[in-house]
């Protein structure tokens, strides 16, 4: 067997019975078919991870662009109903500052 990055890929292996030689040890061809196909199985695992994570990055940019957009409308409603209410407040800090006027020059006036 084989690791590629956390996975496990089998490769058959021939295996030889007691006293039984080996077939050609030997044989460099034998050895480097072996290796391609090892390294075929790698590169195609590599392939299908980063597809994968290519998926997974588009994804999470729908979802940031989602939760982008719905911090701006959060935003713009606070600061929306923050400028009503602060007009709000000024009205009414401007009329108490009338009234307060008032009494005062009736007390002058007195």
């Amino acid at each position: 067997m084989t690791w590629l990055v956390g996975k496990v890929v089998a490769i058959p292996a021939r295996r030889r019975e007691k006293g039984q030689k080996s077939q050609d040890p030997q044989d460099p061809l034998a050895a480097i078919e072996k290796h391609v196909a090892r390294l075929e199985l790698a590169v195609g695992y590599g392939q299908d991870q980063f597809e994968q994570l290519g998926k997974s990055i588009e994804g999470l940019e729908g979802v940031l662009e989602g939760l982008r957009t719905g911090m701006l409308l959060t935003l713009n409603e606070v600061t929306n109903t923050n400028k009503i209410e602060r007009a709000a407040f000024e009205d009414k800090v401007m009329g108490v500052l009338s009234k307060l006027q008032e009494q005062v020059a009736e007390l002058r006036g007195a």
